[in-house]
């Protein structure tokens, strides 16, 4: 007989704790024994090594919480810590050769609960249990609202409600355990035939994989908009309650999947919260400070160059040039007042260009330009205006002349 794994199936071993648990339980069930011509599942072997386990890194958990927090503080949401009171599993449907599925986070490799799970329980607890109104049920959860059998319409189409769930992550590595359901009946459940359920049936064992007690899992509820954080506070009122009387997962009318709030840890994180949203509002009151001193300050350069402007339109006039204020500006624009590095600056770029528009221009504005420029020489590079060299020799003596005319 051949097996349906890898030729190496036979060697396989389980994986270390550092492993995606989660993976090696989908992928890689090596526990086959042939029996009677062919394959058969040695599910207790398996169930054994499985629970004897613990899934999860904890410097994974440990960083995806604290993102998770992060997430909640910025939202404005509601997180919390909640222990499994007794045996908790998920994911019962799912397909795998030991009959009764689990369900595995794929990153992670650690059992975990959708938020659409926890979205679904806790509308049921606020819808069965509490008698919310159909109305905010549907601006809370979104979606038609059933009661009874009565389908009542949406009075918002499309609607997705106020608030979000996350997914539920364990917060450390998870403890697993081995569990066994013994159901009394098959064949009649089976429909074998007009068999009716009697004791004289024989109870077939099924063991399965479960989470153990007293292990911590975060819940998060988050508001969409700002506008719903009260409705986020409510939710997880509602889920506490939920988590306590219904639980979550499988088989909860058996018992399993009761959670209670870990009130130690709701403290720590109320701290951490409180810590985070003074740090918060140090860090907007600081950007706020900032802002205004650059207001102030901009108002001031504006007023400065105003001024400065003012002062350089009544000196053209005086001067007889009323276009000494255009041409100022072109220069500011060219780069005129930028700093000088190495010998080098934005204007000197262009200032060629300058000279030539100097040499074009006319009498007032002719003398202003090369009052101008002159400054910009004496300030930037006052070596090549008191003795020009190469390529400044023309710009200097062009700039010196048209200053010559004016006296």
């Amino acid at each position: 007989m051949s097996i349906f794994l890898y030729q190496e199936a036979a060697g396989l071993k389980m994986p270390g704790t550092a492993a995606n648990l989660g993976l090696w339980s989908e992928k890689f069930f090596h526990t086959w024994q042939p029996k009677a011509g062919k394959w058969e599942a040695e599910k207790g072997l398996w169930i054994k090594d499985m629970a004897s386990r613990t899934a999860g890194d904890k410097a994974l958990l440990e960083e995806a919480q604290g993102r998770r927090e992060k997430l909640a503080q910025a939202r404005g949401g509601q997180i919390a810590t909640f222990t499994t009171e007794g045996v908790f599993f998920t994911g019962s449907g799912l397909e795998h050769p030991t009959e009764v599925g689990f369900l595995w986070h794929r990153t992670l490799g650690v059992p975990f609960l959708p938020g659409s799970s926890v979205k679904g329980l806790v509308r049921a607890y606020a819808a069965e249990w509490l008698g919310i109104e159909a109305q905010e049920l549907q601006r809370i959860f979104g979606g038609a609202e059933k009661k009874g059998t009565q389908e009542l319409p949406l009075e918002l189409p499309g609607t997705v409600g106020s608030v979000a769930f996350l997914d539920v992550l364990p917060e450390g590595p998870v403890k697993l355990q081995a569990e066994i359901m013994t159901p009394h009946y098959s064949p009649y459940y089976q429909g074998q035939g007009q068999v009716v359920p009697g004791d004289w049936t024989s109870p077939t064992p099924i063991p399965f994989l479960a989470v153990a007690s007293g292990q911590a899992f975060s819940f998060a509820v988050l508001p969409l908009a700002s506008t719903d954080a009260e409705d986020a506070e409510k939710a997880m009122q509602w889920l506490e309650k939920a988590l306590a009387y219904l639980g979550a997962g499988a088989k909860t009318a058996a018992g399993y999947g009761r959670f209670a709030l870990d009130l130690e840890k709701k403290k720590q994180q109320e701290k951490r919260q409180a810590q985070a949203a003074l740090k918060a509002q140090a860090q907007k009151q600081a950007a706020e400070e900032a802002r205004q001193k650059s207001e102030v300050e901009a108002r001031q350069q504006a007023a400065a160059a105003e001024a400065e402007q003012a002062a350089d339109q009544e000196a053209m006039a005086t001067a007889g040039c009323p276009e000494g204020a255009l041409w100022r500006r072109e220069l500011a624009e060219a780069g005129y007042d930028e700093p000088t590095k190495d010998g080098a600056s934005v204007f000197s770029q262009v200032l060629d260009a300058w000279v030539q528009r100097m040499n074009a221009a006319a009498g007032a504005e002719r003398a202003y330009v090369a009052k101008m420029l002159a400054a910009w020489y004496e300030g930037n590079n006052p070596v090549q205006w008191a003795t020009p060299k190469k390529k400044h020799v023309p710009k200097v003596i062009a700039i010196k002349a048209v200053l010559e005319e004016g006296k």
